[in-house]
């Protein structure tokens, strides 16, 4: 593939702390500009933010947040104007592009190899340094995720704070419900620069969504003396969409075991070793989650959270109300990993009275979510196998949620244990020391 430009340029990022504003510069051969800023609920109670740490956050966040305009043209050289990566800071950002971008490599008919290389030097321009915060800023979109988060937490007694991403400076009302201090940082995009790249023939696809998202949520913990990001993200996000020559398509990648280790790792290195990124959920798969959300959320949240991306969550248009399409694979992944968990009329109430897995309009969704045809679903979704599961245990429970088009099949067995989260959110607090 051939760009029209030769060198996608990170230009620059600068920390306002007089109005908690990260301005980030970017540009293609110094021609074609973009800017992007992220608004910080201010620090509290006077507290002083190290703005060491600050900076190397900063950093970290400037680079993934250059993969939303990197993707427009895909250009075969990268600049990191003024700044030094070394080895290993090199290879993590390639990781996270080439991952992150891998389900827009795929839609765009492009090859891995199309992707621009982050060079290291011998020595980076960043080095970790002393942190005095703690506490916990949990991660929230109003999903049954980060809600069955909260809940969890919230049964061992930990405090926490609720943080949301938004491009309105609103947030769901749900979260409300949760019973923490809720704290929003705003994204602001330049839309009208991006429709007219898309005039000019840019590309467009997923990004390295939680990821980047990661690096919002560690900047507002580190302004208002937090030390521990708590994410969502459980085991199944580790199973790919497709695989091509060895090259995973994974639409969940940044939600992967591995690269929240490499998260981590990055913050120990080049930021600090006395702040943390984690999964509560990350022993559970999601039919596992699904059962304990039933459990401890449902009741709780049934009538006012959602999980679809396609009815909520569009930039400039997010007003915090969350609702379901009942169309979309994230829609019937949800239905389908619930209903053997909750109370039928319950769940059909949520989605309009519709029962999702007698939808003929669903039914090859379906055949996709459990394996049986053409591609995993690109969303954020369960495995094959845990889908499989859910579909068997959900016609037993009730006939009526059969498909006719869709036959029981023999799968094996998921053990009926919750998943060791109990003693892996106890060693999660005593590692990250964040009390």
């Amino acid at each position: 593939m051939t760009s029209k430009y030769k060198k996608f340029r990170f230009e620059n990022y600068h920390y306002d702390f007089n109005t908690n504003t990260l301005v980030m510069h970017f540009s293609y051969d110094g021609i074609r500009h973009y800017t992007e800023k992220v608004h910080f609920q201010a620090p509290q109670n006077g507290y002083r933010p190290n703005k060491d740490v600050i900076d190397a956050l900063c950093f970290y966040t400037f680079i993934i947040a250059g993969s939303s305009y990197y993707k427009s043209f895909v250009a075969s050289e990268i600049e990191i104007v003024g700044k030094r990566i070394d080895y290993w800071q090199a290879g993590f950002f390639n990781m996270i592009y080439r991952g992150g971008l891998s389900q827009f490599v795929y839609e765009n008919s492009l090859s891995a190899d199309d992707l621009a290389k982050f060079k290291g030097e011998g020595k980076s321009s960043g080095h970790a340094v002393e942190y005095d915060g703690a506490g916990v800023l949990l991660m929230q979109s109003g999903g049954k995720d980060s809600l069955l988060s909260s809940e969890l937490m919230k049964l061992e007694g930990n405090e926490f704070v609720s943080w949301h991403m938004s491009s309105t400076g609103k947030y769901p009302p749900v979260l409300d419900e949760v019973g923490a201090e809720v704290i929003v940082s705003r994204r602001e995009f330049n839309l009208d620069q991006m429709k007219q790249d898309w005039k000019d023939g840019a590309m467009n696809g997923h990004v390295p969504f939680s990821a980047l998202y990661a690096g919002f949520a560690l900047i507002q913990a580190a302004l208002i003396g937090k030390n521990l990001v708590v994410a969502s993200n459980e085991s199944s996000s580790d199973q790919a969409n497709v695989e091509i020559e060895g090259y995973k398509i994974n639409h969940q990648f940044t939600k992967t075991f591995e690269v929240e280790q490499a998260i981590e790792n990055y913050l120990r290195r080049y930021v600090s070793e006395d702040i943390h990124y984690g999964s509560i959920l990350r022993p559970l798969n999601e039919l596992q989650v699904g059962k304990l959300f039933a459990r401890y959320a449902w009741p709780k949240y049934r009538s006012s959270y959602s999980s679809c991306n396609l009815a909520n969550y569009k930039q400039g248009k997010d007003d915090g109300n969350l609702t379901w399409d009942g169309t979309c694979p994230k829609c019937a992944n949800t239905f389908l990993i619930l209903a053997p968990f909750v109370d039928k009329s319950e769940l059909l109430e949520v989605f309009d009275g519709k029962n999702l897995l007698q939808d003929k309009d669903l039914t090859h969704t379906y055949e996709q979510l459990m394996g049986r045809s053409g591609d995993k679903p690109f969303e954020c979704v369960g495995t094959f196998e845990e889908l499989s599961l859910a579909y068997k245990l959900a016609v037993e429970k009730d006939p009526d949620y059969k498909n006719p088009e869709l036959d029981v099949m023999e799968v094996e067995p998921i053990p009926d244990k919750l998943g060791p989260y109990q003693e892996y959110f106890n060693e999660f607090i005593k590692y990250k020391k964040y009390i």
